[in-house]
Formats: structure tokens, sequence, C-alpha cells
């Protein structure tokens, strides 16, 4: 779950002033259109999540750039006049140097944190706070079977993001990597220690017969106030239909528990693994971390045959239950996002459309926006949503989309349900 603080008046007033599209049961509102600068120097394609501070600005990563060498930037973009306006941060346009694969994180001194296909990267404030610095801070072996992982993949998690706090700057950052290790991917670690930063394995997937403790991590994990981790596995787990691998697994990794020599002081549990059910009716393959409800219970989204749908997990000693919220969203694409009422909001596939958010309250599935639903439309309001939902205190979700807009290159928009 995210959740942003509460945004200032001339914010307010600035998103009022904002593009507004067509929305059912909700108003929606384009932020801002990528490749709005010449020669799409502010970047094409975002991908989430979106970070903010504040000021009111957020903070997205673009995989895109047309023309030349361009991979990607990392943007800023804030109220300016009547509109939204980026500022590019940084430009990835020395090769080999892959463009970011997920979206950025902020910490309490407006530093900026991501990872892209080899390495994780941090744009830090000069003395004045001028300007912010490009640096890496780890690059990951490029081979496939390294010890420490490789491939990161999804975004860096933290204590205390669940709760919409910035990164703290001191406390370890965590992520996912879906190769290396001893078998298929690792969760790893990475602690600031002085000028440099260390990073350690957490947990290596595959060490079991068949890979039932899960294999080729992936999304990132959701850290929990007691510090333990949870994420899914792509395989492993229990083998039926299509899935070689097995069909994916959701752990649970706690701290400062005996573990194998060498791999961390840190516990691994199979939460569930996934296809127990006929046709795997109860989902497979899943790509997006789980998050914790006020209860304590795990509440996810995960495909399953020819859609999608919303489970919980709830744990009773040491056994967990898993339960179907909802059998009606089509195939999610984002990770689920809280409100403090409990609805669940998410994003997913749309037909006809390119993209819907929804809402879940109790059993009561509303499609709050769908993007480009009539097919005569040119999608400027942006298509494909993806990267999660940003959710403040007055209740309104902020997100990005991979296409539509300018060119085809992605928005940033407001969803007011």
């Amino acid at each position: 779950m995210c959740n942003l603080s509460n945004v200032s008046a001339m914010l307010i007033g600035l998103l009022a002033a904002t593009l507004v599209g067509g929305a059912q049961g909700a108003t929606f509102k384009v932020l801002y259109r990528f490749c709005s600068q010449k020669d799409c120097k502010d970047g094409r394609q975002p991908t989430g999540p979106i970070a903010h501070d504040q000021q009111g600005n957020f903070y997205a990563a673009t995989t895109n750039i047309d023309g030349g060498d361009f991979q990607g930037t990392i943007d800023r973009i804030g109220p300016g006049g009547k509109h939204y306006k980026a500022k590019v941060l940084h430009t990835y346009n020395d090769f080999p140097t892959a463009e970011p694969n997920a979206g950025v994180i902020i910490d309490v001194s407006g530093n900026i944190y991501g990872t892209t296909r080899d390495l994780i990267y941090e744009l830090v404030w000069n003395a004045d706070h001028t300007k912010r610095k490009y640096q890496v801070i780890y690059t990951f072996c490029p081979e496939f079977n390294c010890s420490n992982g490789g491939e990161p993949s999804g975004p860096l998690g933290y204590a205390g993001a669940d709760s919409g706090l910035p990164y703290d700057g001191v406390s370890p950052l965590y992520g996912t990597a879906t190769v290396g290790g001893v078998g298929n991917g690792v969760v790893y670690q990475l602690v600031p220690n002085g000028d440099h930063w260390d990073e350690s394995v957490v947990y290596s997937f595959c060490q079991q017969a068949k890979c039932a403790d899960g294999a080729e991590p992936n999304g990132g994990v959701y850290v929990a106030a007691d510090a333990s981790l949870y994420g899914v596995t792509r395989g492993g787990g229990k083998r039926a239909g299509d899935c070689t691998l097995g069909c994916g697994i959701v752990f649970h990794l706690s701290p400062n528990a005996p573990s194998k020599p060498g791999l961390g002081e840190w516990k691994e549990e199979t939460v569930y693994a996934f296809c127990q059910v006929g046709g795997c009716a109860d989902g497979k393959e899943p790509y997006y971390p789980p998050v914790m409800d006020a209860q304590g219970d795990l509440v996810g989204a995960i495909e399953r045959l020819a859609n999608g749908k919303v489970f919980k997990l709830s744990r009773s000693g040491e056994h967990w239950t898993y339960t179907t919220l909802s059998n009606d969203i089509n195939m999610p694409r984002s990770v689920v996002t809280l409100d403090s009422a409990g609805n669940i909001y998410g994003e997913m596939d749309a037909f006809p459309g390119q993209g819907a958010v929804y809402r879940l309250s109790g059993s009561t599935l509303t499609t709050l926006h769908t993007f480009c639903a009539k097919q005569t439309q040119t999608c400027k309001y942006g298509a494909n949503p993806r990267g999660g939902l940003l959710l403040d205190a007055d209740g309104k979700l902020f997100g990005i989309t991979g296409l539509g807009g300018n060119n085809d290159s992605g928005t940033l928009f407001e969803l007011t349900p």
C-alpha cells in the first residue's frame, strides 16, 4: 500500500486546471503527457511506481527516448503555471547501461533511488541542494549464476513504505533478482556503509527439491512492520499444467532466524503454493507481491485461467488460509493498494479498452476508469496503466500509463473515486 501526505493548497489548485478525460464513476485528470519536450527529451513509456515529495512533485522513470542511443530518463514532474512540467534529472545514454526497469523511491533528504537491468542507482543532492548527481551504488554480476544474484526485477522496498513514509536513507533497501544465488534468483538487501553500500543475499531460492521453496522471485518485496519480507516467485512450488518450474508461491522471510551458513540469518516460509485448484483457478505464476491489511492478512492480485483474481491469505497458527475476494478482474497489471476503510485498488487489462483502474469494496467490484475505451479514440488520456497507485490523504489516486498521450508515450494521471 502507498499513501501520499497532504498535498499543498497550491498543488490542489493546479490539479483542478489539468486536462480532464472521461471516467466511470470517478473524476479523471491527466497531469502530464510524456514526450512533451522537443525530441522527447523527457522520455517515453514510464514505468512505475512513481514517488512524490512534500512540495507536490512527482518522480518517474521512463524506459525509452526516440532517436540516438538514449534509453530512458529520470524525471521530476511538478507544478509550473497552468500545467505540470517535467525536469529531466538524468538521461541514460551510456551504452551498455540499460534503461530503468522499475520505478523510483525517494528518501527524507530528497535523494532518488531505482534499478536498471544490471545495477542500482541513486540521484543524490549536492551540498547546496542545487543539483542531483547520478551515481551507481551497486552493480550486479553479469553472469547467470552469480552468487549475489542478477537481473533485478521490481522496485526497491523499505520499512515504512506501506505508510507512505519516504525512505530514511539509513535502513536496508530490499529487492528481488530473478537469476543467480544457489538456484533461481534471490532476495537481496543493500545497507549504506559510509561512502558505499553493502549488498548481501537475504535468501537464495530453489534450495529445496524441485524448487518447492520457489524460483525466480520478481516484483520486489513488501516490508512488514516487524521487518519481515513478503513476496512472490514466478516458479517453484506445485507443478501443474504448463508451469515447467512450478506455478509460483507467496513467500515469507523472517529476520534473525537460523539459516544455512553463508546465506544470511533469515528463515524462508512458503505461505502459499499456487495451482492447488483444478485448472489453476487459484492463480498461477504471480508477478505482484501481496500487501498486508490492518488485520494482518495478505492481499494480492494474480492471473487465473483467462483473466485475474484478487485473493487474501490469512494466518492461523502455523497455517495460512486462501480466500478468493473476486474472480471478476481482468489480467492484473499492478500490486494492489489499500485505503483505511479496507477498499482495494489496482490496475488491470480491460476489454474494450486499453487498461483500467478498479476498486474492490467487500464483494463489490467497480471499474473507476477505463483507458481508451472506444476504439475510435486516440488514447490521448493514456493507455496501459502500470506500476501501482499512490493514494493520498484525501483518497485521490495517482499513477502512470505506459502508452497513450503524445505519440503513445504515456501519461501521469490523477483519479478521484
